[in-house]
């Protein structure tokens, strides 16, 4: 086999890797649903700033900062719509 037609090869194995890969990832939308199920440690269907600051030992001015840009209605809680993005909506959208 030439060089040409093992590097062509080559090419061809790690465009359909990386396809494969892109497929793989969850969309935001998925991922963050999740981690809101995680964060919400007492189940009631929102996340309280001790929630949301809890897993952060360090950086935690960053987590604050964080939490104070999803809660779009200043209320202390993060809710699924405002920390889930949606389709068609910015995330801590109404």
């Amino acid at each position: 086999m030439s060089k040409f037609r093992l590097a062509k090869l080559i090419t061809a194995a790690g465009i359909i890797l990386l396809a494969g890969a892109a497929e793989a990832v969850p969309p935001l939308e998925q991922t963050r649903e999740k981690h809101f199920q995680r964060l919400d440690t007492n189940k009631d269907g929102k996340v309280s700033r001790e929630e949301f600051l809890a897993p952060w030992q360090r950086h935690r001015d960053i987590a604050e900062q964080q939490f104070r840009d999803f809660d779009k209605n200043r209320d202390g809680f993060l809710t699924p719509e405002e920390y889930i993005p949606r389709q068609g909506k910015k995330t801590g959208g109404k």
